[in-house]
């Protein structure tokens, strides 16, 4: 089989990690993986039904006017629901998946031949981004839902529409990146060679 050593390489990594590495990582991909779940079963089907529109965290380009109108329809029990239960989930989510999406980008950087070191920067470098951008719109939209009905301020809104324009671009972008290391790695280890 053409992968096999990728597989056997992956194996042999795995072996090497201590038991409280390997409880380390099962534990913080659960915790992100029940922070995902919890939001899109519970929180995000509430909101999207009150505001009868997606909500602002997954709009990449939303305008002012269109916040406005958002949190003018979402009235004020779903005003108090997101900011009570959708932004403590959207509180910790970024910081989870940005430290597992790290991880697994640095596991990826790792087999693509790069060292452990500069596999850390530059894993740390790809997926910060956006997790900094994604906290900033969740302190715009908590800023935005304690100002009183009706009365947006349309700088907040606007710096809370930027943040989440530069987020869902980051994250393309670190997509990208994560998608030609892979390629790489894969082609480093499952390649065809020539004699």
């Amino acid at each position: 089989m053409r992968c096999d050593r990728l597989w056997r390489e992956g194996i042999a990594a795995w072996r090497r990690t201590t038991v409280a590495e390997r409880l380390a990582v099962a534990l913080l991909w659960g915790l992100t993986l029940t922070v995902l779940v919890a939001m899109w079963g519970t929180s995000i089907p509430r909101l999207e039904a009150l505001a009868e529109a997606p909500i602002l965290d997954l709009r990449p380009r939303p305008t002012v006017g269109e916040i406005a109108a958002y949190f003018e329809k979402l009235g004020g029990l779903g005003r108090g629901f997101y900011f009570w239960v959708q932004l403590r989930l959207d509180g910790v989510f970024p910081l989870l998946y940005g430290v597992t999406l790290t991880h697994l980008l640095w596991l990826v950087l790792r087999f693509a031949g790069m060292g452990p070191r500069v596999a850390v920067v530059v894993a740390v470098s790809v997926v910060a981004p956006t997790m900094v951008f994604d906290l900033l719109e969740n302190h715009g939209i908590a800023a935005l839902l304690l100002s009183p009905p009706g009365r947006i301020d349309p700088a907040v809104a606007a710096a809370t529409a930027a943040y989440t324009q530069a987020k869902w671009l980051s994250a393309q972008l670190a997509g990208g990146f994560a998608g030609i290391a892979l390629a790489i790695a894969l082609r480093k280890h499952c390649g065809t060679r020539t004699p």
